[in-house]
């Protein structure tokens, strides 16, 4: 597309990520190749892979070949308890005393899980450890949970920045460093246009946050707080997206972000996506290449 930089924004989503390798294959085949990508928990990993490779098709097979080996098992346990209910007065009964068991313990806990399970993972997934060894510029984002602002990488160990980004909070240990403690990107940047405003000409989006919610079946505080989390999340990346010049939002619906079994269906979600708007952002980018709309902008900003 000339001389026009393109920013890339990848938000977070778990397995949802697989849309993300789905629009980047159709991006790729247009010949639509971003200048900047920043990415934010899954979207640190998927724009990793792509600035590293430039090769979706291998980022597919690569995921598959995750999957397949069995190390993203342990992640299909960790959809909401909340969701499954036994109708049985013996079966209520557990679960009341196995959600306060599981609430003692996580006043006790930093997380279920270590850290070094999600590094092992990203080391499998990345060809390159450092920022220098990549092919595109990369924003990676995290979260400081002292004091609620998104930290920025782009230089330096990529392996530790993708997994502070991927850092699922309550799932995966914190990294601590100096003063901060570090988790996943999407808690303070779900969508990360704000890293790339003022970096390049032009933003696009690939959004891949939920598209709508099921019923719940179960009503009770875990699942209400969860929900109320879950809404407040939609509601702020659809602003952030609102900052993009255009974005791509797979259809994924309540997808939960450990559903991996769901991969493939996602990676073609995210191509169908893509297929329908990719005329649409070919139309877009052209128009403000053009000197009339750089005119305008001009004018604008002068006026």
């Amino acid at each position: 597309m000339g001389d026009q930089t393109i920013g890339l924004a990848l938000g977070g989503g778990g397995a949802r990520g697989g849309a993300h390798i789905g629009a980047l294959q159709v991006l790729h085949n247009n010949n639509i190749c971003p200048t900047m990508i920043a990415g934010s928990s899954a979207g640190s990993t998927i724009g990793a892979m792509y600035a590293a490779s430039l090769d979706p098709d291998w980022m597919e097979n690569r995921f598959k070949d995750l999957i397949s080996g069995g190390k993203l098992a342990a992640l299909g346990d960790m959809q909401v308890a909340g969701e499954r209910e036994s109708s049985s007065i013996w079966g209520q009964l557990a679960q009341f005393f196995k959600d306060r068991v599981e609430i003692i313990l996580a006043m006790n806990k930093l997380a279920l899980m270590d850290s070094k399970n999600i590094r092992e993972i990203i080391e499998f997934l990345l060809p390159v450890k450092t920022f220098a060894e990549l092919q595109i510029p990369m924003i990676i984002t995290t979260t400081d949970v002292q004091t609620g602002q998104a930290v920025l990488h782009d230089s330096g160990d990529l392996v530790e920045a993708v997994v502070q980004s991927s850092t699922v909070p309550g799932i995966f240990t914190p990294a601590k460093k100096d003063d901060m403690y570090l988790v996943d990107g999407g808690a303070a940047m779900p969508l990360p246009v704000p890293a790339l405003q003022g970096k390049v000409d032009y933003i696009l989006a690939l959004d891949i946050s939920k598209t709508g919610l099921n019923k719940l079946d179960r009503y009770n505080m875990y699942s209400i707080i969860t929900r109320a989390e879950t809404i407040r999340g939609m509601h702020y990346t659809r602003i952030l997206a609102d900052q993009a010049d255009f974005v791509i939002h797979p259809d994924v619906g309540d997808t939960h972000w450990s559903r991996f079994d769901l991969f493939d269906q996602l990676i073609k979600t995210g191509r169908q996506a893509a297929e329908q708007q990719i005329d649409l952002l070919k139309a877009d980018l052209s128009r403000r290449k053009g000197w009339t709309y750089k005119f305008k902008q001009w004018v604008g900003q002068t006026g």
